[in-house]
């Protein structure tokens, strides 16, 4: 669903319907009606969207759905939250929760190295030990995530 405002002429939009009206600035439905928000009817994008971005929230839109200006998509490049497909995005927020996690665990980056054999090697640590608790099955999710050999 797009939504747009009637006084500013801001457009949002929303993947499968969910709406978090927190997006919107707005805590109820009524908020929302009078702070000018109403559904978009504009033209529907005729065409399969082509770039992907992860809001401040965490949530994976459209670029074009939301039609953002020159310098906003400029913004989003610039930091890497530009992806060519809704997969690519939703793929970079699960690693995002994942670091997360670790982050909570208190992984840190210890060092880093090149290896002619092993190529770059990083090391992970936590400010308590020099490692992180890689037997935790959560941890070696994350850990395949973030650092799996995949990509």
């Amino acid at each position: 669903m797009i939504l747009i405002n009637r006084k500013t002429g801001q457009i949002v939009g929303f993947t499968e319907g969910i709406i978090n009206l927190s997006d919107i600035g707005c805590k109820n439905v009524a908020e929302m009606y009078e702070a000018g928000w109403e559904e978009y009817k504009g033209p529907i994008l005729e065409e399969e969207p082509k770039h992907w971005f992860i809001s401040e929230f965490g949530f994976v839109y459209c670029v074009e759905a939301v039609r953002m200006d020159k310098k906003r998509v400029n913004e989003i490049q610039a930091t890497g939250n530009y992806f060519a497909t809704k997969e690519e995005a939703e793929k970079a927020v699960e690693k995002l929760k994942a670091w997360k996690r670790l982050k909570d665990t208190g992984a840190m980056f210890k060092e880093w190295f090149w290896d002619k054999h092993y190529g770059t090697c990083i090391i992970l640590g936590t400010k308590d030990t020099s490692s992180i608790d890689d037997e935790d099955e959560q941890n070696r999710k994350d850990l395949d995530l973030l650092f799996g050999g995949e990509e």
